[in-house]
């Protein structure tokens, strides 16, 4: 409790969940999914938690862990009963837009990036793809994209990608953020009943080079 790493930004936590995962082509896709996993069950029993991916001590949450030198520990999240928000917090939130979400047409599409999809002919999806817009994702920029095929009910996941600059720095999050948005999908379509398949199947689509592809859901005819 002395030096807990989170320059000031959490303050009087006692407990953390912090996890590591070794180098491999989705180690943070599938870090971001098994945390927001874990941290939905934690809300849905009233407890607090909040995602930190920068703003923690790496290396003093890898020691307490004991990571070897394969692993890295990509985020970590404090968790226990949150007080009420002070208004420093309340500031530093609006001036993130913590609280704002991306409207659907921003979000997602219908077979390329140029056509909004209609909710008209999206029945049981609806709910699946809100949950994905709602979901939290670093800085609030909602990385994620994703083109729907309805005649094969398949739904394909991308981020935005970065190659220079700021946006380079924030790759590293952003594939934390598609685990969390791919987890939102999956936990909905579980909990009502909506089956399908996770499947890495990239279709070809146009004007894609500004986008990084993911994984894909198919749905069950």
């Amino acid at each position: 409790r002395k030096n807990l790493g989170t320059y000031g930004f959490i303050k009087g936590a006692q407990f953390f969940i912090v996890g590591a995962v070794e180098e491999s082509k989705y180690n943070r896709e599938h870090f971001g999914y098994i945390l927001e996993t874990i941290i939905l069950a934690a809300t849905d029993i009233g407890l607090g938690t909040c995602w930190l991916g920068g703003f923690f001590n790496r290396s003093l949450f890898s020691a307490k862990i004991n990571c070897t030198s394969e692993e890295i520990v990509p985020a970590i999240t404090p968790i226990g009963y949150s007080v009420k928000r002070k208004m420093r917090e309340k500031i530093t939130r609006v001036a993130i837009r913590a609280n704002k979400r991306f409207a659907w047409e921003k979000l997602f599409f219908e077979n390329d990036f140029n056509t909004p999809v209609s909710r008209e002919n999206l029945g049981d999806f609806i709910p699946l793809l809100e949950s994905v817009r709602l979901a939290p994702s670093a800085s609030n920029q909602q990385p994620w994209r994703i083109v729907i095929e309805l005649d094969e009910k398949t739904f394909h996941f991308y981020i935005i990608k970065s190659e220079a600059g700021m946006g380079l720095r924030y790759m590293k999050f952003r594939r934390l953020d598609i685990g969390i948005a791919v987890s939102h999908f999956d936990l909905t379509s579980k909990e009502l009943g909506v089956e399908g398949n996770w499947v890495f199947e990239e279709p070809s689509i146009s004007e894609s080079d500004g986008y990084l592809y993911i994984i894909s859901w198919k749905g069950k005819e």
